[in-house]
């Protein structure tokens, strides 16, 4: 969680510099859903669209898969979703709310909403971005670059951005735009405060082949009874079936015992609050897990906590847990 107040917010006057030769008509700092959605949307065949990535892999944290109707639209307007569907997302009818397993749960299609899409869309994030930076490359006039860090925001001497320089060397552009999502390296490039505030911890597990054993397997569900919300989605995946789930747990900020401790919540206090099926297919990836990727994120920074390895995987699929 960040609350950002605008009256604290400043502009440093940064590096005044003279624009020099434009690398394109626009740049774009980020290559995630943002940044390649903003490339789509402004790609015409005439404009030279540079987009920067600052990592050359993907990001080593859990971030937004299941996409309301609006999005979903924005994604299928873009032309995304052809290819999206291809590399194993799924359509997602709505919501559903289970207060206890014993009784029925409350839907909340999509479809009900009035002059809106029927469909909301969800896909592993990893899988999500990959694809449609996919699409992005094949787009006329649109170049992605990996690894390039911006390390500073170039003004003109009026002032106005006219560039980034990354390690590569400065790059000059019209129009700069900053699409790097919530961890923001633009934002304090310009001046803009952030406060964050501990509130609870996520913890986020790929259910392998779960989705159909929701009660109602298009649709996300919110299970209540625990200390916090467990959130649990379908995603998608490889194969035919396309059946795997996220399951999201909101577990109190005052946990202990890192990884294990996580794992070991997990079983004891919010698995006997899932359908008895869902339940014992969880407890069977929290028992054969050996260690959890486990991410902070708060006013401090970005904390990566490990269990005697950098990264532990649950059977192949990474649990991770990410402050909110």
């Amino acid at each position: 969680m960040s609350d950002h107040n605008p009256s604290e917010t400043r502009v440093d006057s940064g590096a005044q510099t003279a624009a020099g030769p434009p690398a394109a008509d626009v740049i774009i700092v980020g290559a995630g859903v943002t940044g390649c959605a903003m490339a789509a949307a402004l790609a015409d065949g005439q404009r030279q669209i540079l987009v920067l990535e600052a990592r050359k892999g993907h990001k080593p944290r859990f971030a937004g898969e299941l996409i309301h109707p609006t999005g979903a639209q924005v994604l299928d307007d873009l032309g995304f979703l052809p290819t999206l569907r291809a590399l194993g997302g799924v359509d997602v009818d709505g919501f559903a709310v289970v207060r206890h397993a014993s009784r029925p749960p409350t839907r909340l299609p999509y479809r009900e909403i009035p002059d809106a899409r029927s469909t909301g869309f969800a896909m592993e994030h990893r899988e999500l971005a990959e694809g449609m930076r996919r699409v992005v490359q094949g787009l006329p006039g649109v170049q992605l670059r990996f690894g390039q860090k911006v390390e500073e925001v170039l003004r003109d001497p009026g002032g106005r951005a006219c560039g980034v320089r990354t390690s590569d060397g400065p790059l000059h552009a019209p129009l700069i735009l900053g699409c790097d999502g919530r961890h923001s390296k633009i934002r304090p490039l310009l001046g803009l405060s952030e406060k964050a505030r501990l509130v609870s911890f996520s913890v986020a597990m790929r259910l392998p082949d779960s989705a159909p054993l929701l009660p109602h397997p298009t649709f996300g569900h919110i299970f209540l009874g625990a200390w916090g919300p467990m959130l649990i989605y379908p995603i998608g995946g490889e194969g035919p079936q396309r059946a795997d789930a996220r399951g999201c747990f909101d577990v109190t900020a005052e946990l202990s015992g890192g990884p294990k401790g996580a794992a070991d919540l997990l079983a004891r206090e919010y698995a006997p609050y899932l359908p008895p099926a869902l339940r014992s297919q969880a407890a069977r990836w929290l028992q054969a897990v050996s260690g959890v990727w486990l991410l902070l994120v708060g006013g401090a920074g970005l904390g990566l906590w490990s269990h005697a390895h950098l990264c532990f995987t649950l059977l192949g699929h990474p649990i991770m847990m990410m402050l909110f």
